[in-house]
């Protein structure tokens, strides 16, 4: 059964959802390819097509996931997948629910993989299977590698962990993704793959460490724009700005007068992707002054 699964997928002969009395679940990865120990998020389709509401969740195991390698055998777990609370599927309606599979499963080794899910419908006492999804796990290409001892503060008199951090770039979608992976020297331990954004197919990115321990990385994102990142040891992101070239003058990596990495030349200019976000001033209207019949002038005014 698993091997004609295998390869009805390879083929893509597996039907894009499966329906089961009342419900039609589709299961959809983010990408179809992935980086070892990057953090592969999947979406499940929750279609109703009964005349009444269903209600999912009551249990942590009302949908369970199963991964099976290139041979056919199942990848060994790492823990149990979060699969948040209770809802309801209103009748003839679809429900979207997102779930991160990476750090669950021992999918690090490079190769194909196929992803297959189903869900328990409580009050109807039945499970209901939904399509299978093929994935393939590359190491993408190395682009920059920089390596430093990092203190462990809880035990000061231990020699320091020397701590990898390797920029990696791969396709997503067509288009170039710049990613970082921080990790134990030997690669035993991996703290984070962190997608940093996309990148213009001739970026040099601007790459580099503080006494901290921080990778700042600056590289160009599109024709005007670069991203700025910086991911702290614990292979976290604590900041991603979005600068653009003003002036004739492009974003560069420069020190400040306390000898600390700051974006010198260009513009910092406020974008969605920007962590933590950019709060911008919130406006009101403020009600016109009397004028001459036909014009109307507005005012607004910042929020108190």
């Amino acid at each position: 059964m698993r091997r004609c699964l295998f390869f009805l997928v390879m083929a893509g002969l597996w039907p894009t959802g499966v329906l089961g009395k009342g419900l039609e679940l589709r299961l959809v990865s983010e990408y179809v390819e992935h980086l070892p120990g990057e953090a592969m998020y999947v979406k499940v389709s929750i279609k109703n097509i009964a005349d009444q509401p269903v209600i999912l969740g009551q249990s942590p195991d009302w949908i369970r996931f199963l991964v099976y390698d290139s041979d056919l055998k199942p990848v060994a777990r790492r823990g149990a997948v979060p699969t948040g609370d209770v809802f309801i599927v209103p009748a003839r309606q679809v429900t979207e629910r997102f779930f991160k599979l990476g750090p669950y499963f021992d999918i690090s080794e490079p190769g194909r993989y196929v992803i297959q899910t189903h869900v328990h419908v409580r009050a109807w006492k039945m499970n209901i299977q939904a399509n299978a999804v093929q994935v393939r796990v590359i190491r993408g290409v190395p682009v920059a590698s920089l390596a430093q001892g990092i203190s462990d503060p809880l035990n000061p008199n231990q020699p320091p962990e020397i701590r990898k951090y390797t920029l990696v770039r791969k396709r997503n979608d067509g288009r170039i993704h710049l990613y970082l992976r921080v990790e134990e020297e030997m690669g035993k331990n991996v703290y984070g793959v962190l997608p940093l954004g996309g990148m213009v197919s001739f970026a040099r990115p601007e790459f580099y460490l503080d006494k901290a321990g921080h990778a700042h990385a600056l590289f160009q994102n599109g024709s005007r724009n670069y991203l700025y990142c910086r991911v702290d040891p614990k292979g976290e992101l604590l900041k991603r700005e979005t600068h653009e070239i003003y002036r004739g003058k492009r974003p560069v990596f420069g020190l400040n007068d306390q000898g600390d990495l700051e974006v010198n030349g260009g513009r910092r200019v406020d974008s969605p992707s920007d962590i933590p976000r950019t709060k911008r001033p919130r406006v009101r209207a403020i009600e016109p002054l009397p004028s001459r019949p036909g014009k109307r002038p507005t005012r607004v005014a910042p929020l108190p």
